[in-house]
């Protein structure tokens, strides 16, 4: 009885072993280059490559992220596993009217493009759609 317990702990710092060498599950991932921590992002239920960020700084921010879904698909399909590319490219839109930091940002489900924002000083901001991947900001804080 002896000798099967030797052979199995043997067995089971084998198989610890190949979990090492392995060194885990690996997963590609495009990163944005964004100006200072994210508080908050959410993608457009619509459109979920259009995606909202507030920054630690105080900026809303719009962005196109099809490239960075177009780089995940490529990376899946080619076997590139741990793959990570920094996208350096600009927002849509860049907000700073908010006065303070925030972390409310959602996305209208009936409007697509409709976004509202929200600081810590109780400031809510509505951002409308217009054309060309555009929205103006009704700069009127909600009461």
């Amino acid at each position: 009885m002896g000798d099967d317990d030797s052979e199995m702990d043997s067995d089971t710092s084998d198989n610890d072993d190949d979990d090492d060498e392995l060194g885990g599950p690996k997963m590609p991932s495009p990163a944005v280059a964004h100006q200072s921590c994210v508080n908050r992002i959410r993608a457009m239920p619509q459109s979920p490559q259009i995606c909202a960020s507030w920054s630690e700084s105080g900026y809303v921010q719009i962005w196109d992220l099809s490239s960075h879904l177009t780089a995940l698909a490529e990376s899946e399909t080619e076997g590139i596993q741990g793959a990570s590319k920094v996208f350096n490219q600009a927002p849509l839109v860049t907000f700073g009217g908010h006065k303070v930091e925030g972390y409310a940002v959602d996305w209208s489900p009936l409007v697509q493009g409709r976004l509202v924002t929200g600081d810590n000083k109780n400031s809510i901001l509505l951002w409308e759609p217009t054309s060309n991947s555009k929205w103006t900001v009704d700069s009127t804080p909600f009461l």
